[in-house]
């Protein structure tokens, strides 16, 4: 593997280690939250006041958490798959040479493991029928988001969505096309993402002014 493909993934990991708020926490303001807590957003309050936690977001069911014990258990499981989440596919990325099928491996592993945990902690919680909307979920992570932090993110993934599409152009074999292909789509959505949510803030912020 040569020294660009080394210094790749240590510049994707970056903008991670920034946005966790302790390394520069001048990107947040108090009541922000780290990069990889967004996942606090899938949780919510039903008419009883009971904690309703969505494991996929507004993507899924939510389930109604009855107890302390639980709440703790998956708030510290959560904990911990965040911080891994960033750490083993850097890891992975940077030490895999010409390997490329670990990195999406790697995702596979961790997506399984977050929903065979998941189902475990909320084995005894029942289904709520409340739900969760994608723009209140995304009303929230923009509440609790800084506009630099946002902005930063947005370039990152502009210039990621750039090099996936420089891996589909290049004259590099299947394997490397394929990658290209999934970081180019990948960074995409995440961009667009991005961009409702500097849209949500502008216009909170707008609200607020007035």
């Amino acid at each position: 593997m040569d020294y660009i493909n080394r210094v790749i993934p240590i510049i994707f990991g970056a903008p991670c280690f920034i946005m966790s708020g302790d390394v520069y926490p001048k990107l947040y303001s108090k009541e922000s939250m780290n990069f990889f807590k967004q996942i606090e957003c899938n949780f919510k309050k039903d008419p009883d006041g009971k904690t309703v936690f969505f494991p996929w977001s507004y993507l899924g069911r939510g389930y109604t958490i009855e107890n302390p014990e639980t709440e703790a258990k998956l708030g510290k499981f959560l904990k911990i798959h965040n911080l891994l989440w960033s750490v083993i596919i850097m890891a992975i990325i940077i030490f895999s040479d010409d390997h490329l099928h670990l990195p999406l491996l790697a995702v596979l592993v961790m997506e399984l493991t977050y929903f065979l945990s998941c189902r475990h902690i909320l084995s005894g919680c029942p289904v709520s029928g409340e739900k969760l909307a994608f723009k209140e979920h995304h009303t929230a992570v923009a509440a609790r988001s800084s506009a630099p932090g946002l902005f930063l993110l947005l370039l990152f993934c502009a210039g990621f969505t750039m090099l996936g599409g420089w891996a589909i152009l290049a004259n590099h074999g299947l394997a490397k096309k394929a990658l290209g292909v999934f970081c180019a789509l990948f960074f995409a959505v995440l961009f667009a993402d991005l961009v409702y949510l500097l849209q949500l803030k502008s216009a909170a912020q707008k609200q607020e002014g007035k």
